[in-house]
């Protein structure tokens, strides 16, 4: 499994390299889970299983909604996840898991061509 340093070295290295390869997309982080205020007060944000990156690609007929989920090593989909891409793709969004940025971008390319 990797560690939590790759996962985040790979979603840096994606977001580089679709800026200049899918320059009509923005591509954001997303954060899931419990945080602490100062006062130690949790806060929950957003819901298990929601991916690391959502993107909107601006093409002639519209916007296109993506969630990308970056894996590093040997690590799988959580059920929370698999649930979370049959969500979106069943509002005819793309899901897409990331291992290695430069597939990743031509899936997205392909996906958007359609």
């Amino acid at each position: 499994m990797g560690s939590y340093k790759e996962h985040q070295n790979l979603i840096k290295r994606f977001k580089l390299l679709a800026v200049k390869k899918i320059p009509h997309a923005r591509f954001f982080d997303r954060h899931v889970g419990t945080f602490y205020t100062r006062t130690h007060h949790p806060i929950k944000i957003n819901r298990k299983g929601m991916s690391d990156l959502y993107g909107i690609i601006t093409t002639p007929s519209g916007l296109i909604h993506v969630e990308i989920e970056a894996k590093t090593g040997e690590a799988r989909q959580t059920y929370e996840q698999r649930r979370w891409q049959e969500f979106i793709e069943s509002m005819g969004g793309g899901y897409f898991l990331l291992r290695d940025e430069n597939e990743t971008i031509q899936q997205l390319i392909e996906f958007v061509s359609k």
